[in-house]
Formats: structure tokens, C-alpha cells, sequence
């Protein structure tokens, strides 16, 4: 009985399906945006401003359209059809930018205004990307930003032999990326 289900799901019809299998949801922080994440690509879940009483959209029918758009197809296309896993992590730098960790050990930056091509491109190395684990990129995360520097970013990234690095992103006059590296994380690393 569908009735009986009212009000526990709704489903979420996508505009845009995604053409990879997603593994992960990470909502925006306020909550107006879901990034949908696989290894092969992500794209950005617009859901709807307006709910009802009980929080369900679209005045709280069983299926509600949603738009769904993809971030950088393009890229994301090519590397699918080289069977290369793309993603490593994703986080919201604010309501409307995703960063990302690519396995190409890059950082890119996505305005959800403008999906199909980076804000920026970031290589961590200035050589192919690392074959030995040892010393790939494999995380972040984002640092809170000092208050007089709202527009800058910062980026704590951790190395898979446990280095850790900070990426500093001075966005006022010119892009200009600072590098730090703090140490390990791993005990007796050297």
C-alpha cells in the first residue's frame, strides 16, 4: 500500500542521471546541494528550497524531480574510458564550491554555477603521478581560514607514507598556491 510509505521516503527523480556508480553523498553545508560521488565522477544534486511541514518537497508527493548536473563530464568521460578511478575526495569549500583530490594527484576547484570546467587546476607533483604508493596523495581536508584571509584557502594534505603537507590558496589579486610541509603523521617516519 503506497500510503502507507507516505511520508517515511520520497523519491528523488534525477534530470541528469549519473553515468557512474555513485558510492557516496555529501551534502552541501546548508544542505541546498548533494554531491553524488563515485570513483569514476560526481555531480551535484540540486534540491528543491522549498518543503513542507514535515521537511518532504514537492508538497510531500512520492516522486520529485530534482536537477542533477555533472561536474567537469568532459574529463570525467575521458578518464572512464580509460578505465582510470578518478575521484580520491571531495569536499564542500563553501555552499556553492567543491574541491576535489584526483587520483592524477591534482586538486580542482568547481563553482556549481559553472560545473563544467575547473575554477582551478592544482598538480601536487611536477612529474607523472607516483606508480609507488608510497608517496601518493591520498587526502585532505580543509583548514579553517584565518578571519583577515576569508577569500584564501587552506588545505592540509596527507601523503601516503604519512607526510603531510599544507596547500595555501591566495585568492585576492592572483592565484598563487604556497606550499608547507609540516612532517608525518606515521611514527618513526623520517
Amino acid at each position: 500500500n503506497p500510503d502507507r510509505y507516505r511520508g517515511i521516503y520520497q523519491e528523488l527523480v534525477f534530470t541528469n542521471t549519473p553515468l557512474f556508480d555513485v558510492h557516496c553523498l555529501l551534502p552541501s553545508p546548508s544542505d541546498k546541494h548533494v554531491a553524488l560521488i563515485g570513483n569514476e565522477g560526481i555531480s551535484v544534486l540540486e534540491l528543491q528550497r522549498h518543503r513542507g511541514q514535515h521537511g518532504e518537497f514537492g508538497g510531500g508527493q512520492q516522486t520529485v524531480n530534482c536537477k542533477c548536473s555533472p561536474v567537469d563530464p568532459d574529463y570525467f568521460a575521458a578518464r572512464r574510458q580509460t578505465g582510470t578511478d578518478t575521484v580520491v575526495r571531495v569536499e564542500w569549500i563553501n555552499e556553492d564550491e567543491l574541491i576535489l583530490l584526483t587520483s592524477d594527484e591534482t586538486i580542482r576547484a568547481y563553482s556549481i554555477f559553472k560545473l563544467n570546467y575547473p575554477n582551478f587546476v592544482i598538480p601536487l607533483v611536477e612529474r607523472q603521478p607516483s606508480l609507488a604508493l608510497h608517496d601518493c596523495f591520498i587526502s585532505f581536508t580543509l583548514l579553517p581560514a584565518p578571519l583577515h584571509e576569508e577569500d584564501d584557502t587552506s588545505i592540509l594534505l596527507l601523503k601516503s607514507n604519512g607526510d603531510m603537507h599544507i596547500l595555501n590558496i591566495r585568492q585576492n589579486k592572483e592565484f598563487l598556491p604556497v606550499w608547507h610541509k609540516l612532517g608525518s603523521a606515521l611514527p618513526n617516519a623520517s
